[in-house]
């Protein structure tokens, strides 16, 4: 047996970490920003700058931050009054039209 030839079972081995290698690198296509910042600090794939960025850009949108806003002190029919207060102290959007007000009659 010559040197250079190799068993048909180290082929397959020397095959399969190839592969191995090349999916390490393989970002799933159903992966979203945080699994993809997650994937690049846990060393699953390498980093690329533009996929970075746009992942850290998208993170807000994707995942947005929970938080709880209370009023401590106040009813609900209190909150509820104070909303229609303001709701009635807007002005009327006319989509940029003059409302025009019908005269009165006998008002002469």
């Amino acid at each position: 047996m010559r040197e250079e030839e190799v068993s048909p079972y180290e082929e397959i081995v020397a095959h399969r970490e190839k592969i191995d290698a090349m999916n390490r690198n393989m970002v799933p296509s159903d992966i979203d920003a945080y699994g993809y910042l997650q994937g690049i600090y846990q060393g699953r794939w390498r980093y690329e700058p533009e996929r970075a960025r746009a992942a850290r850009d998208c993170l807000p949108f994707e995942r947005p931050k929970l938080a709880v806003i209370a009023k401590v002190g106040e009813t609900f029919a209190e909150r509820l009054e104070e909303a229609i207060a303001r709701r009635m102290a807007r002005p009327q959007v006319t989509n940029g039209m003059k409302v025009i007000e019908p005269k009165k009659e006998g008002a002469d």
